[in-house]
């Protein structure tokens, strides 16, 4: 058998040893890799609220809430102005038709002549003599209506009432205001002058109105 010479069989020796000390350092780093992915992959989630869809100002009950509390403020902010502004409209109304003899809704005048309005509107459904009441008008008319003068035809309007509904939302405090100070105040009566012509006001003990009056 021929020998090998001794230097080749260490240069072979060693080249042996670097390729086993190579396949070892790559099995060592395998597992490795392994695990930090399987660590990446285990990572715990973020548990800030504002990324987990947690926050409090997303709550639906929340919003809701705050969303009635709004209405609500709306409401009474409405409520509590709706009649200072139905009153300011109907008291404006009232005074310049006072100045012409009339109560807002009932068309005829002081001085109407009594035939006149059972002409257009019928006979009266209620009244004393003398007074023509039309319920369904909500008005009603007081005459001259004496003892020397009785006939229908001859008879005048001398006072106009109303009492429709939306009169009797009225505060006392609320014609003060608009109107200024009463020319006169008889128990639950106050009265203007419009003109040539007398407004008053009937309240109850509430201080609301009742009846409106137009007379000469």
């Amino acid at each position: 058998m021929k020998k090998v010479p001794l230097f080749v069989s260490m240069v072979a020796s060693v080249c042996l040893l670097s390729a086993c000390s190579l396949l070892g350092s790559t099995d060592a780093k395998a597992p490795s890799a392994s695990n930090s992915s399987n660590s990446s992959s285990q990572q715990p989630s973020n548990s800030n609220p504002a990324n987990s869809g947690s926050n409090p100002s997303s709550d639906p009950s929340s919003t809701d809430s705050a969303q009635n509390s709004k209405q609500g403020d709306h409401k009474k902010d409405k409520d509590s102005n709706v009649d200072t502004n139905v009153d300011k409209t109907t008291l404006t109304n009232l005074y310049n038709e006072a100045k012409q003899g009339k109560v807002a809704g009932c068309e005829f005048p002081v001085g109407t002549k009594l035939q006149e309005i059972i002409d257009k509107w019928g006979e009266p459904n209620g009244g004393d003599p003398g007074t023509a009441v039309y319920t369904k008008k909500k008005c009603s008319f007081d005459t001259d209506f004496s003892d020397t003068n009785t006939e229908m035809s001859n008879l005048k309007v001398v006072a106009v009432h109303g009492n429709q509904a939306k009169f009797k939302k009225i505060k006392i405090d609320h014609v003060k205001k608009e109107l200024g100070k009463p020319m006169s105040q008889k128990g639950k009566v106050m009265i203007y002058q419009a003109e040539a012509f007398k407004l008053k006001f009937y309240y109850d003990s509430n201080n609301r109105v009742t009846n409106v009056v137009v007379s000469k």
